[in-house]
């Protein structure tokens, strides 16, 4: 991954009931909600007591339950991806309140382990070796017992576990060796210790809180930076009860953050928060984009992949540089789509974007092409992104009964003219006033994400304006909106709310107010991007510590 080291306006969001888990209510204001100018004080000085509330149980996902099954027994086939999809909640497919488990899934899970187990029991002398399996069986057996599970459940075994484990060995050991390894794997990765990551903690923290144990950070830094079960150096620094200070933590995030698995992390949560994950099923009208098809959408996946890392490595993950990015990648097929210049070969170039308009993440024709419908652009989607995705303003839905389809084409009105008359209805006026002046502002990319000047042989007008943030104002074009979206604070302080909210798996509440305002200070701070952000979190409340109230 390379070297990966105020007040605000608008609406907050909630999940329709305004609660957060275990009862409490949510922000109502702002995106982070200001303190008392005492509390503000003591919090940015790092003098407050600690306050967080935390998730007790989360189950793996099918990313983390892949990569886990990848790293534990070295199989490579991504099972989960036969799982019932994942429930989003807040955007993201790692909340616990949402990581419910039905029939459906557990049947899954015994019959996903029962094939892991067959695939395992393969490669028996690089997994279970054992020299005289006739004879020394059942040593070899314990042996294999105490370092497998010991890694699935990411902790030492429980006395019980042994002996549970010893027994179903022991009972198919007498058909032979195999069998009894194999109804070990079997029984363990469908124990709840593989399954979920429990944490409970232990006493001793500050203000009542409860520390986590070295083995249960070791899977929290774990799952958060690599989506994966704790690696060998995070076991052992857990077994020498070494992962109890700030600097102790510190020191593995660090390394963590150097790897490919981080990498991937931080491209799964672009996928996420910028909906990234939906280019699959992408659908363009075959005839006015007939060279557009199933390669072209491998492609831009391809496209949105190398863009977010090559920000990361050389840009530093800074907002401003993905505000303000005037490359993107194309390979041979894109090229010609989008009229780049020629790529030869099969491999992706990355290309300059020689037209300043088209500079920026929220200019990536995997993103434009994203947000527009199959033969027309969507304003109202592309404004609804950013209100959503980069201010978190929540928006209502439409009244019930309530038609949401766009304006009729008309091959002689623009999309503007279009849209001047849906939105002047009185139903959809005060909606559409929050979302059309946005999305409007990207009228240079047609439905396919293509730079364009004209449409229906008329100049296109990408006019915009920004209303209820902290950087309102007129615009011309996707590239001065991202101008202003990258000197706001609200955009800021959403960005920190989107990462915390994945790296914490649950809903903030007003016991994270502190930690919130001190990631938001630290990602504020000048040349600071992505690489600190997720350091500051791991050096946080919320990440140190557990709330003995959600016990």
């Amino acid at each position: 991954m390379g070297n990966i080291e105020g007040s605000s306006t608008g609406s907050g969001g909630t999940d329709g009931d305004g609660k957060g888990e275990g009862g409490e209510g949510v922000f109502a204001e702002g995106v982070i909600p200001p303190l008392p100018t005492a509390e503000a004080s003591a919090c940015l000085a790092g003098t407050a007591a600690p306050t967080t509330a935390n998730a007790v149980f989360r189950r793996l996902n099918r990313t983390e339950y892949d990569n886990t099954v990848r790293d534990l027994l070295g199989d490579l086939t991504r099972p989960a991806g036969k799982f019932p999809a994942e429930e989003r909640a807040l955007g993201f497919d790692n909340n616990a309140a949402a990581l419910t488990t039905s029939p459906v899934l557990i049947e899954q899970y015994v019959s996903t382990a029962e094939a892991l187990a067959a695939s395992a029991i393969s490669k028996l002398q690089t997994l279970a070796p054992c020299d005289n399996p006739t004879t020394n069986a059942r040593a070899c057996g314990q042996k294999f017992i105490d370092g497998f599970a010991n890694r699935a459940f990411r902790r030492p075994l429980q006395d019980s576990e042994r002996t549970g484990l010893q027994a179903l060995f022991d009972e198919g050991a007498k058909v032979d060796y195999v069998s009894g390894i194999r109804m070990v794997i079997e029984a363990t990765l469908g124990a709840a210790p593989f399954l979920y990551r429990v944490e409970i903690g232990e006493g001793g923290g500050p203000n009542g809180l409860r520390k986590l144990t070295s083995w249960e950070m070791a899977s929290r830094i774990s799952y958060f930076i690599t989506q994966s079960m704790p690696d060998a150096p995070l076991m052992t620094a857990a077994a020498a009860n070494e992962l109890q200070t700030p600097a102790q933590i510190r020191q593995h995030v660090d390394r963590l953050l150097q790897t490919p698995a981080a990498a991937d992390m931080v491209a799964r949560f672009a996928d996420l928060w910028l909906k990234f994950e939906l280019l699959p099923g992408l659908v363009k009208d075959a005839k006015m984009f007939p060279d557009f098809g199933v390669n072209t959408i491998a492609s831009l996946q391809t496209q949105a992949r190398k863009f977010i890392d090559e920000w990361m490595v050389k840009d530093g993950g800074r907002l401003d540089a993905l505000m303000n990015a005037s490359y993107t990648f194309m390979d041979a097929g894109l090229a010609k789509i989008y009229g780049a210049p020629a790529v030869t070969g099969n491999g992706f170039v990355k290309t300059t974007r020689e037209d300043s308009r088209q500079r920026g993440v929220l200019a990536q024709p995997a993103l434009m092409a994203m947000l527009a419908h199959a033969n027309q652009t969507a304003p109202v989607h592309r404004g609804k992104f950013v209100r959503e995705q980069w201010l978190c303003d929540e928006l209502p839905p439409p009244p019930p009964g309530l038609s949401i389809a766009g304006p009729a084409l008309d091959p002689g009105l623009t999309t503007r003219e279009r849209f001047a008359q849906h939105s002047a209805q009185p139903a959809c006026r005060g909606c559409h006033q929050q979302m059309d002046p946005i999305g409007l502002g990207f009228e240079n990319f047609d439905a396919l994400g293509k730079f364009r000047t004209q449409e229906n042989g008329k100049p296109v007008d990408a006019h915009g304006e920004l209303t209820d943030t902290d950087v309102d104002g007129t615009f011309d074009g996707a590239a001065e909106l991202q101008t202003r979206l990258a000197q706001s604070s609200k955009v800021k302080q959403c960005v920190v709310r989107h990462w915390f909210r994945f790296a914490s798996g649950r809903k903030e509440t007003p016991l994270d107010a502190c930690t919130l305002r001190r990631l938001a200070d630290a990602f504020d701070r000048k040349d600071a991007g992505f690489p600190e952000l997720i350091m500051a979190i791991a050096q946080s409340d919320a990440f140190l510590f557990r709330n003995v109230e959600s016990l």
